[in-house]
């Protein structure tokens, strides 16, 4: 169901052809990997009992085909501004899919839990998303939120075609308060691996952007073992 039809043709660079690339690299990157695992073990501390989740921005749909092993009797859906993903994420995993403005979300009390996964900075305003986000929990309920990092600004070769914020732990934690969250538990990850990540993506610097999806791939399977093992 689209929701937000304005927005079908401004993906952020996402690309229908690349949307099954994509989906083998998330399952196989160090990065997403460890970030997966970060999220559940933090919801299945923090709420134990979820009935019902939305994944704000799911883009291959791994993260949700996680969630589920975990908790197979939760009620899921996927939701993104791009319709070619959510095509994908429904041919590849049956979950129900929104097509939907962050922004905009025609939800009040709907979900026990939320995940908005690099979402915030790809807004307009943050401020907005997060309002939308406490509007759409259920009471008791919550989000998870997970932004790059200020440091991550020099892995980045290019600019982006539209301007990406960067986020200090601080700043972001001021404005999910703002949003009338209490926040419980926050963390910044793959810190160790940073300076060895800049390294290997020096060369990467002229590329124009987004990177391409081969770009993860050609870190070659020993590379992301180490990064993985320091994150």
């Amino acid at each position: 169901m689209c929701l937000a039809p304005e927005l079908i043709g401004d993906h952020d660079g996402n690309q229908a052809s690349l949307l099954r690339e994509f989906a083998h690299v998330e399952d196989r990157n160090f990065w997403f990997a460890y970030r997966r695992r970060l999220i559940i073990e933090a919801l299945s501390r923090w709420f134990p009992q979820i009935e019902s989740f939305l994944d704000l921005s799911c883009g291959a749909g791994k993260f949700l085909d996680d969630f589920r092993t975990c908790y197979p009797a939760a009620t899921l859906v996927a939701a993104d501004r791009c319709v070619d993903a959510l095509r994908e994420v429904r041919r590849e995993y049956g979950f129900s899919c929104l097509q939907m403005d962050p922004m905009h979300l025609p939800f009040a009390d709907a979900f026990d839990v939320i995940g908005a996964f690099d979402v915030l900075q790809h807004a307009a305003s943050d401020g907005i998303v997060l309002d939308q986000l406490r509007k759409a929990c259920r009471q008791g309920g919550g989000i998870v939120v997970t932004v790059p990092h200020q440091r991550t600004r020099r892995l980045r070769g290019n600019a982006p075609r539209a301007p990406e914020a960067r986020y200090t732990l601080p700043a972001l934690i001021r404005k999910v308060n703002a949003a009338g969250f209490t926040v419980v538990h926050s963390q910044t990850f793959c810190t160790l691996a940073l300076p060895l990540m800049t390294l290997s993506m020096s060369k990467q610097r002229t590329r124009p952007f987004p990177m391409a999806v081969g770009d993860h791939r050609r870190r070659g399977p020993i590379l992301n073992d180490m990064f993985g093992g320091l994150c």
